[in-house]
């Protein structure tokens, strides 16, 4: 099939005192968690235990700080409070000098276990509730945001009631692919770059995908940057930019998958539910082509406990 051009609504990419600003940079603590979210954009209850180098943290955001600047590095995964040493991976993370600001990304269900100094060293907490855990997470949370404020850290609980179907079968359409790819708030919007191995991602879904499957398009491979062969801030730009989709979006629904209510798998083998063919919303690929900013209808409600 013939692909049509697809007009770009992406956010322009800056760059100020030879450094691309951004959002954000991800950092995957750890692939698996102590839940098992159906459509998880991280693929996290079908990935083994792992956690992140920190020696490999520290050395590419030092190397990168010399060409990007962030406004926060987010620490997410998986559950990242899994990682056993989460306290000196925020600590290199600081000293790397890309950003003033760390913000981790949690379910809250092992929060209230977190030392001290975590608490001293964090500056915002993010806690994903579902319908599922938020019995446990109302139980911890007097004392948790009491924390918050001894410790003066930003902590805001998002609900999600609902998810999105995350990963599709390629049909060959490149049409739509070319679609999702320019309405995709992951890559576009909220630039979830993510850090893994000494490359950068556009997205977490392009991070494991590519992993798994090692594939390339006409000789290239777009899906990651290698850190060590940046040499200024306009190659991070010109990747960003790239016109064209890459490779795991032929298998990925960007933001537009279908809306179903969150729920926790049984087994692993429910992830064939998230690569059938109809799992793309139409309606709301359509919608964000002409509006970026359009809600996603995942997140109920945000509460702001405890703000800087």
């Amino acid at each position: 099939m013939t692909s049509r051009k697809v007009t770009s609504t992406r956010k322009p990419i800056e760059i100020r005192d030879g450094r691309v600003f951004t959002e954000a940079i991800e950092i995957n603590a750890a692939w698996h968690c102590n839940i098992r979210c159906q459509s998880c954009s991280h693929a996290s209850p079908s990935l083994p235990k792992q956690y992140v180098d920190l020696a490999s943290v520290a050395a590419n955001l030092t190397t990168l700080s010399k060409f990007m600047k962030v406004d926060h590095v987010r620490i997410l995964g998986g559950e990242p409070l899994l990682h056993p040493q989460l306290n000196p991976l925020i600590e290199a993370i600081r000293v790397a000098g890309i950003s003033d600001k760390v913000r981790l990304l949690t379910n809250g269900l092992i929060l209230h276990q977190a030392s001290p100094e975590f608490w001293r060293i964090v500056d915002e907490v993010h806690i994903s509730v579902y319908p599922n855990t938020a019995r446990v997470i109302e139980r911890y949370l007097p004392a948790l945001r009491l924390t918050a404020e001894t410790y003066k850290v930003t902590l805001i609980l998002k609900y999600f009631n609902y998810f999105r179907v995350s990963y599709r079968t390629d049909n060959g359409d490149q049409d739509l692919t070319e679609r999702i790819y320019h309405t995709c708030q992951i890559g576009n919007v909220w630039r979830c770059i993510t850090l893994e191995g000494g490359c950068l991602y556009r997205c977490p879904q392009a991070t494991y995908l590519q992993l798994f499957s090692g594939e390339t398009r006409d000789g290239r491979n777009l899906d990651f940057l290698e850190v060590d062969t940046i040499t200024s801030a306009l190659d991070i730009e010109q990747w960003l930019s790239h016109e064209t989709s890459i490779t795991s979006c032929q298998v990925c629904t960007g933001s537009v998958g279908k809306l179903h209510p969150h729920q926790q798998m049984r087994s692993t083998s429910e992830v064939v539910m998230t690569t059938a063919t109809n799992t793309i919303d139409l309606d709301y690929l359509t919608l964000l082509e002409s509006d970026m900013n359009a809600n996603n209808s995942c997140i109920d409600r945000e509460v702001v406990l405890n703000g800087n």
